[in-house]
């Protein structure tokens, strides 16, 4: 099923918003065919933009506690990236240019909307930002890995708080060539010793990957990822495999999305229905959509196999 996004949402017209949120009739199919036979290969990405690049880029100042993080505004770098031919040849990408050129924040299975910032992934940085007495989240020496990552601000947050290690992930290559890794570059001193890793790809082959490398996490985040049901397997396998004994997942997301049927009660139930993991929703943000975070720890009767 197709998802495409086209909207700034209105929180004071629930109406409104559930129409930005509906897919397109006429490319549902089109879409939908392509979601299916198109899957990328995990892999590492280790190209980025240079300095002659990331100079033409405005930012913005988002404060999260005492936490103060420097970002690309991405709200501007699509008509960038379509205007600039040193872009254009540097994020070579037909699928980004094409959304782009539609004026599409998200087309499943092609471009996964990683030039957005959505609410979610700031609903995140607020609550490990908050403490919250019973759920505070240890990030200090611990590895962490984001999934969806976008603009990364959850994972460059956790590199301010003393992690040892963050790995980010987003389906797009070139969203972590132009803004994660340039957002990660304006906040991490040479000071601060975190080791940063960026992974390109579907989540199905990043599970085998990350089995294949033996790689665990202590804590992984996501936001904005449980839009679509039919992701929420692929989505569960990274989190069985990747995730240690004690370790904790975080996943900030809306309690429902028009047209493709996911959810923060879909993913619950799904996440209980695996009997792999306790879900448990720790806070909730009053919106016309409402957004809710959920954390996931693993069942003591089932640890996993790390």
């Amino acid at each position: 099923m197709s998802f495409l996004f086209n909207f700034t949402p209105d929180e004071d017209d629930p109406e409104k918003e559930a129409d930005a949120f509906r897919p397109r009739e006429d490319e549902a199919n089109t879409v939908h065919k392509k979601t299916r036979a198109t899957l990328s290969e995990a892999k590492e990405v280790t190209k980025f933009c240079d300095e002659e690049l990331t100079s033409k880029f405005e930012s913005l100042q988002l404060e999260f506690g005492q936490q103060c993080l420097k970002v690309v505004d991405t709200r501007k770098l699509g008509n960038l990236i379509l205007k600039d031919e040193k872009f254009r040849s540097f994020a070579d990408s037909k699928n980004l240019v094409a959304a782009l050129s539609s004026n599409s924040d998200l087309v499943a299975g092609i471009y996964e909307g990683g030039l957005k910032m959505w609410e979610c992934g700031e609903d995140l940085v607020h609550f490990l930002s908050s403490h919250p007495v019973g759920q505070a989240i240890e990030l200090k020496g611990k590895f962490i890995l984001e999934l969806g990552c976008g603009a990364g601000l959850p994972g460059i947050y956790c590199c301010s708080c003393g992690a040892k290690a963050v790995h980010f992930q987003d389906f797009n290559e070139e969203v972590l060539q132009l803004v994660t890794h340039t957002n990660a570059t304006y906040n991490i001193t040479e000071s601060k010793e975190v080791k940063c890793r960026y992974l390109s790809g579907d989540w199905s082959s990043l599970s085998q990957l990350l089995q294949k490398e033996k790689q665990i996490y202590d804590v992984i985040l996501t936001a904005e990822t449980i839009y679509s049901p039919e992701n929420y397997s692929s989505l569960h396998d990274v989190f069985h495999t990747s995730l240690s004994a004690n370790g904790v997942v975080v996943v900030a997301a809306k309690v429902y999305y028009f047209g493709v049927g996911g959810g923060t009660d879909g993913f619950i139930e799904y996440v209980e229905s695996q009997k792999c993991f306790t879900a448990e929703v720790v806070h909730t943000i009053k919106a016309a959509v409402p957004r809710k975070i959920i954390l996931l720890h693993r069942q003591k009767s089932n640890p996993g196999s790390r």
